[in-house]
């Protein structure tokens, strides 16, 4: 609720930007810490969409290599963009990690 307040709040100033969210993905990932986030911002863009505004976030999941598996491989995470080809963005979702992350 809050989340939908302070979007709606935000919409009326009319912004003219949208903002870069990148979602890490390590290599040690747990996907109940990565979708979350990933969902957020792409719900936030739905209910912008349906009341007749523009989208404010793009968001995509980033990470070393352009494929992670998830939870000992159960899952398996398409990377849009590795962390060497980003130059910049706005905001970096840093998820919970497990096991030996040495």
């Amino acid at each position: 609720m809050f989340a939908a307040l302070y979007i709606h709040k935000f919409v009326a100033t009319t912004p003219t930007f949208m903002m870069q969210v990148s979602v890490l993905v390590p290599e040690s990932a747990v996907i109940e810490a990565i979708s979350p986030a990933y969902r957020l911002f792409k719900t936030a863009n739905e209910f912008l969409h349906a009341r007749g505004h523009g989208t404010l976030f793009k968001v995509e999941y980033v990470g070393v290599n352009t494929n992670v598996y998830a939870n000992d491989g159960e899952y398996a995470i398409k990377i849009d963009r590795q962390l060497k080809d980003i130059k910049k963005t706005d905001l970096i979702i840093l998820p919970a990690i497990y096991g030996d992350v040495d």
